[in-house]
């Protein structure tokens, strides 16, 4: 059966490692996003007063705030719902992979450095990448730029190393 006799064995040099699968789908797999799709349908409703996008396996939660401590405050009662939600789904958050960015309301919140504290996890606010774009608060781009630039560099000596050694 393809979902309950599976196995993944890992390659390393002359080494190799093979494990049975017991949970979760084959990431890449036909059924990966119609599975997906049906675990997020009451992710919405679960966290309505906010806007929610999803897009893939991504997501993003929208708040407003208007003095900065009231971002604590705000990311306490979104981490309870979310909390809430992930039980009633069986699943858990990756607090240390949340990302906080903040666009306040008037510019009297004194910039970046906002740290919240969630779980076991401090979050400090910064640069966020989403959907392969660096956002920053003020949408000055340079570090979307300049990350793209490395891996175009990156992209450009490795060609160039392949090229040479083949000629």
């Amino acid at each position: 059966d393809y979902l309950s006799d599976r196995t993944i064995t890992v390659h390393h040099g002359t080494d190799s490692c093979t494990r049975r699968l017991t949970r979760g789908i084959a990431q890449g797999g036909v059924t990966s996003p119609w599975v997906f799709n049906a675990f997020m349908l009451t992710f919405d409703a679960a966290l309505s007063s906010w806007i929610t996008v999803i897009y893939a396996d991504d997501g993003v939660i929208l708040f407003r705030y208007m003095e900065e401590p009231h971002i604590q405050t705000a990311v306490d009662v979104i981490a309870s719902q979310l909390d809430k939600w992930c039980r009633h789904v069986k699943c858990r958050l990756s607090w240390p992979k949340t990302r906080l960015m903040c666009f306040p309301v008037s510019k009297r919140h004194g910039g970046p450095g906002v740290t919240v504290r969630v779980a076991d996890s401090t979050i400090t606010e910064g640069c966020v990448k989403w959907l392969g774009i660096q956002l920053d608060r003020k949408f000055k781009w340079s570090q979307h730029v300049a990350s793209l630039i490395g891996k175009i560099e990156a992209s450009y000596h490795s060609i160039k190393r392949h090229v040479c050694s083949t000629w």
